[in-house]
């Protein structure tokens, strides 16, 4: 017996004219397909063979092989990066996509050792050519022998860095040839009490990082501040929590708010092998209005559209966090 799954994911681009403070769903998306274009040019590290790789995994128990075949990049997270000193827009900017995918194949058409997801930084991506190859530089600050996922990138004057693990709060500084550089580390007093309470619920990052600097639109926090997603996890059962968080603009870029838990709308998967659930994605700020893209059951993908003064009340100081602990 085979049992085949697939792994499909698109990065997608283009203009859509939306209302504020509501939910976006597949459904509204429907007859533009003109205005959303994928993406199709993202490779994981040049110089090797190249391919997506398919994963065995053989079940003696009941003589199933279980094949997971890889088509693309998964988990896309899109951002650009200044590199004028005065942070002013200039033709040397960047728009980088960061992504994880399974090593592609080596020269043997084997996937090697070391079969797990990883971490890739695409740079000068052109998405006015969205079929022009561009390779991902894989990011060697993690681990070979496991999943290395979630991680929250964020560009600060002129430097890159990924939020690589939320307890500790642990930031790492992007070196140019993809190495890890500085690591600045720091500790959310909420967020360690909720794991020693429970190590059944496992906290993660979730989307990319938008700088903020709008005291007038943040009254619970007049400064400038990176806003942030995460999720907690139960371990035990297929289910998420989705927080938005915010942590200092300079190292080490320790949290200083968790925001009370986003109203997404949730749904079974298609095959209903678990409860309802939400999954973030994408995050981005444009004029005080703030756009959360997500998947509902990993089949239909939705935005919450909040004003940022809706967003800032999230976070007041007597329900900051609130619900971290429920």
């Amino acid at each position: 017996m085979e049992a085949a799954g697939m792994l499909v994911d698109q990065v997608a681009y283009g203009a859509r004219r939306l209302l504020f403070n509501s939910i976006l769903c597949l459904e509204q998306l429907k007859g533009n397909a003109d205005s959303l274009r994928p993406v199709r040019g993202l490779r994981a590290s040049e110089g090797e063979q190249g391919g997506s790789p398919a994963l065995d995994s053989w079940l003696p128990e009941n003589s199933t092989l279980i094949r997971l075949i890889v088509t693309g990049p998964e988990d896309p997270k899109l951002l650009g990066q200044r590199h004028s000193e005065s942070g002013a827009a200039s033709a040397k900017d960047e728009l980088l996509v960061a992504f994880n995918s399974y090593p592609p194949v080596g020269a043997d058409g084997k996937c090697g050792v070391a079969a797990a997801s990883q971490m890739y930084l695409a740079r000068n991506v052109d998405v006015v050519h969205p079929t022009q190859v561009k390779f991902g530089q894989h990011l060697s600050c993690g681990h070979l022998n496991r999943a290395e996922k979630n991680w929250i990138p964020f560009e600060r004057n002129g430097k890159f860095y990924f939020v690589y693990s939320l307890l500790p709060h642990e930031v790492v500084e992007i070196n140019p040839d993809g190495s890890c550089g500085k690591r600045f580390n720091s500790a959310f007093t909420p967020l360690a009490h909720l794991q020693a309470m429970d190590f059944d619920k496992a906290i993660r990052g979730s989307a990319q990082a938008v700088f903020i600097d709008d005291a007038e639109g943040t009254p619970n926090l007049p400064e400038p501040h990176f806003l942030a997603m995460l999720h907690i996890t139960d371990t035990k059962v297929r289910r998420y929590a989705h927080f938005a968080y915010r942590f200092k603009a300079e190292p080490p870029f320790e949290i200083v708010q968790i925001s009370k838990q986003l109203p997404l709308q949730t749904l079974s998967p298609g095959d209903m092998s678990s409860a309802p659930f939400a999954f973030v994605s994408g995050l981005a700020v444009r004029e005080r209005q703030v756009v959360i893209s997500y998947a509902a059951g990993d089949r239909d993908p939705r935005a919450l559209l909040l004003k940022m003064e809706r967003l800032d009340e999230m976070f007041a100081s007597d329900e900051a966090g609130s619900e971290i602990s429920s």
